[in-house]
């Protein structure tokens, strides 16, 4: 476990383009998009730089990229396309982020999968390779999260989002002291290993990072995760309405992950703990109408959990990540 996260400066272009020719290991990344025909071209651009083969190894860093368009209203997919990622539409009834990064995972082939959000401003292919340059220096390492400077008009945090300082950091220090060093939990740029994604559920909305990294933890330890400095980076950001519904999401996801360790809040709302009370929950926000008055008003937050690709084993052992040559003599 590394609490520090290391920057650019740690890796050498070249030494992981040889380490990932000597593991014979394959990589994917998946872009989550909707609705972001403004930001995605640049996005994939950026990040097929790193698909150009090495003139020495004729290895590239990336292999593939994909983008899953989650029904954008906009021209999404036809921005992706152009900039030359390879285009999955999100299908079935199971709309929202993480079905979206499921779906990525197993439209895609790749040994070690990098996932990019779609609405970075001036990204680089630093995005994804960051992320991916832990797993393929250190066999041990199962999944790797992204920190970073954040930029909002024109000021820099060393802290996460709204979300993420208010709610998430603090329950993870007091449950989970062993992830407290993550500085950014729930950010969008994070990569990990198709074996170990493979084998976990994904949580169907906004509360799809917060439970990879808890099961993550759950079956294969908290040592396996790690974290890099990815920079300066800046995202489009959320109204505080929407912060709201995404907080009580995480919530509702802590507070099932709390009962599969065998820690349920065994009062809840003055009744006792149930499985329905990890699925929804009657966030009540008051409004003020048109003429100043407060009104109450209340939202219905629900999240949803998508079963693994490969079956459950969140529970047992980690999969192996697959090794090339190398590693499995």
């Amino acid at each position: 476990m590394d609490p520090v996260a290391r920057g650019r400066d740690a890796f050498d272009l070249q030494v992981l383009v040889r380490r990932k020719a000597e593991l014979d290991v394959t990589t994917s990344v998946v872009i989550p998009a909707r609705d972001e025909g403004a930001r995605v071209g640049a996005v994939v651009t950026a990040i097929r730089e790193a698909t150009r083969p090495d003139p020495m190894t004729g290895v590239a860093l990336i292999d593939e990229v994909v983008v899953v368009d989650g029904g954008s209203k906009d021209d999404t997919a036809l921005r992706a396309e152009q900039a030359g990622a390879r285009v999955v539409t999100q299908t079935g009834a199971a709309g929202g982020k993480g079905a979206a990064l499921q779906q990525g995972v197993a439209s895609t082939t790749g040994d070690l999968i990098a996932f990019v959000d779609a609405d970075v401003h001036d990204p680089d292919a630093w995005l994804a390779i960051g992320t991916l340059a832990p797993l393929l220096m250190d066999p041990d390492v199962r999944l790797v999260k992204s920190a970073a400077q954040r930029s909002w008009e024109g000021d820099l945090s060393d802290g996460g989002g709204r979300v993420t300082e208010l709610t998430v950091r603090p329950l993870l220090a007091l449950l989970w002291p062993d992830l407290a060093h993550i500085a950014q939990p729930l950010a969008g740029e994070y990569a990990a290993d198709r074996a170990l994604l493979r084998a976990l559920p994904f949580e169907q909305g906004y509360g799809v990072e917060i439970g990879l990294l808890l099961d993550i933890r759950t079956i294969a330890g908290a040592g396996a995760i790690t974290q890099v400095d990815l920079g300066v980076r800046r995202h489009d950001h959320q109204p505080l309405e929407a912060l709201g519904r995404m907080a009580g999401e995480l919530l509702l996801v802590i507070v099932d992950r709390l009962a599969r360790e065998g820690r349920p809040l065994h009062d809840v709302g003055g009744v006792p703990f149930a499985a329905d009370i990890a699925s929804r929950l009657a966030l009540p926000r008051p409004v003020r109408d048109q003429y100043g008055r407060l009104l109450d008003d209340v939202r219905d937050v629900r999240r949803a959990m998508l079963p693994p690709l490969d079956g459950p084993s969140v529970s047992g052992d980690p999969p192996p990540r697959r090794r090339g040559p190398s590693l499995s003599n």
